[in-house]
């Protein structure tokens, strides 16, 4: 099963590989744009420039995205393919971080990073690169982590994608994600995580009915997260009534159709 989620203002060709002067390129860039209010340092660019010359993907990155400025400078850029495409010479660093932990981190810190600038008007931009980034990654416990986020912004930014027709739609399917979480071999967790934030994101109204009527069918499989071990904890508690205040308002409602 294909794993690549395409949107209708993101192209998955604007990934690129990253040549040395290309980051050379984006740093000064993102240091000229950044704004009045929010200036980048004077030693913003040489602290960049040296990590470059070490071959430092990981500390580049830190830099950058530890820079408010930067970051505001990329959320600049006029559409959302530019913003994607200098976002993905950054994303493309992570594939020069040697270490697997830290590759992850850095992954995870890149995500969190632009996830914020969906509060500041930006989520449309903050959307596309998120899922430049899902894309971008193979990691299964990254890519879960990435849709839980795509997930959660599409609610509130483009609810319309995660209809039945929308780009997101079929990665909302019960079926679906059952399929990409054996191919990721994540943890239960994980799953949990990733089951709350579609529940979530399913009770937005702008959605259709045929994608309304699966939320049950998570609340479900949240609740199988929990075994016997954690099945008093708080949280397997409210999944559990939660799930069934689902099939009692389910079964409302078949009877009201009746």
């Amino acid at each position: 099963m294909a794993q690549t989620l395409l949107m209708p203002f993101e192209a998955s060709s604007t990934l690129v590989n990253v040549a040395e002067d290309a980051e050379l390129r984006i740093i000064h860039l993102l240091a000229t744009n950044s704004s009045a209010s929010t200036p980048c340092p004077t030693t913003f660019v040489p602290t960049c420039e040296a990590c470059i010359a070490n071959a430092d993907a990981s500390g580049l990155l830190n830099t950058i995205l530890d820079e408010p400025g930067a970051v505001r400078s990329l959320f600049g850029f006029e559409t959302v393919e530019e913003c994607v495409g200098a976002f993905s010479l950054l994303a493309s660093l992570l594939d020069r971080i040697s270490d697997a932990q830290e590759s992850q981190r850095m992954t995870l810190k890149l995500a969190d990073t632009m996830g914020a600038g969906g509060g500041n008007g930006d989520g449309k931009k903050c959307l596309a690169m998120l899922v430049a980034l899902y894309n971008f990654r193979s990691d299964g416990s990254e890519k879960c982590h990435l849709l839980a986020k795509i997930v959660t912004l599409a609610a509130s930014v483009s609810p319309e994608l995660l209809n039945s027709s929308g780009a997101l739609g079929t990665f909302i399917e019960p079926q679906t994600l059952k399929v990409l979480e054996g191919q990721w071999n994540i943890e239960v967790a994980e799953r949990r995580n990733l089951y709350k934030a579609v529940i979530g994101a399913m009770d937005t109204e702008a959605l259709d009915a045929t994608k309304a009527k699966t939320k049950q069918q998570f609340l479900l499989l949240h609740l199988s997260t929990f075994d016997e071990s954690s099945a008093f904890e708080p949280e397997a508690l409210e999944a559990a009534r939660n799930a069934a205040v689902g099939a009692i308002r389910d079964l409302f409602s078949m009877n009201n159709v009746a």
